[in-house]
Formats: C-alpha cells, structure tokens, sequence
C-alpha cells in the first residue's frame, strides 16, 4: 500500500515492506493521523480491504478500498479499487 501514488497514508507507511515490523505497529485507532483496516474481504489470490484514515473525528474519517491480488509470480500487489 506504501507504492500506491494516491493512497494518502502512503508516507506513513514507507517502512512497512520490512517483514520484522508486524503489522499493528502502523494501525492508529484513536490518534490522528488514524489508519484503521474496518473489514476484510479474502477470495482466492484477491483480498480487499476497507480502510479509514485521517481524522480521529468519525465523520471526517475518510474510507477507501484497496485491493490486495497475488500476481502471476504470486507477489502481492495493492491498487485502490471503487
């Protein structure tokens, strides 16, 4: 997700190809800037996910999808989807 051009909480997760920093570290659920994974969708070598970020302010959180799919030498590539 950190390569995606347009993904704005792309510069806060510029570390997170490193397999030895787990996952939760880059997850903010109270602080801003917030990043939080609200639902995951897993089907076959897709999975897609629904992420708020931004505000700590329910209403100015913004959501976006980004899709996870496994390419032909079975990578894992992140576009943002609908």
């Amino acid at each position: 997700m950190a390569a995606l051009p347009d993904f704005p909480p792309a510069k806060y997760l510029w570390n997170a190809s490193h397999p030895d920093v787990p996952l939760y570290c880059f997850l903010r659920m109270r602080r801003e800037p917030v990043f939080r994974i609200r639902a995951i969708r897993a089907s076959g070598k897709a999975c897609e996910l629904m992420i708020e970020h931004g505000s700590s302010i329910k209403t100015l959180t913004e959501r976006c999808h980004v899709l996870l799919e496994r390419d032909e030498r079975w990578i894992l590539r992140a576009r943002l989807s609908g």
